[in-house]
């Protein structure tokens, strides 16, 4: 495209986010941040191998849910959850994020493409409106 030549440069097929994770020191702050407490439900969309989802439990307590559509990425995030005996907590989800309900979060991570985000932006403003 002569209009944009970077559109699609991180794109991989039909991804809705960058190929890569979150390192954990970035995991920190991103949870400090969310204010993260035994009563959160916190969803990462686009989970990958689900650290953010197991970090927000195992640091807080908290329930988190993670959205994956790469097969193999869930497949690692379910082992973690069994190796770590959090499956009473943490939830996987192997399927699209656009069609996940997001109404019993109370905190939402990504890391999406502008694209992606703007595909969910009526769920996440929802979710704002609510509080």
């Amino acid at each position: 495209d002569e209009t944009n030549p970077l559109e699609g440069f991180w794109m991989e097929g039909d991804s809705l986010a960058p190929p890569c994770q979150a390192e954990m020191d970035v995991i920190s702050v991103i949870l400090s941040i969310a204010n993260i407490s035994s009563n959160s439900t916190l969803y990462d969309l686009g989970c990958g191998d689900g650290r953010v989802c197991i970090e927000a439990t195992r640091r807080y307590n908290a329930k988190s849910v993670g959205v994956e559509i790469e097969e193999h990425l869930y497949n690692d995030f379910k082992r973690k959850i069994e190796e770590l005996e959090l499956s009473d907590k943490v939830t996987a989800i192997l399927g699209d994020l656009r069609e996940v309900d997001l109404s019993p979060a109370t905190v939402v991570v990504l890391y999406l493409l502008p694209e992606a985000i703007e595909c969910i932006r009526d769920k996440l403003d929802a979710l704002l409106e609510r509080g």
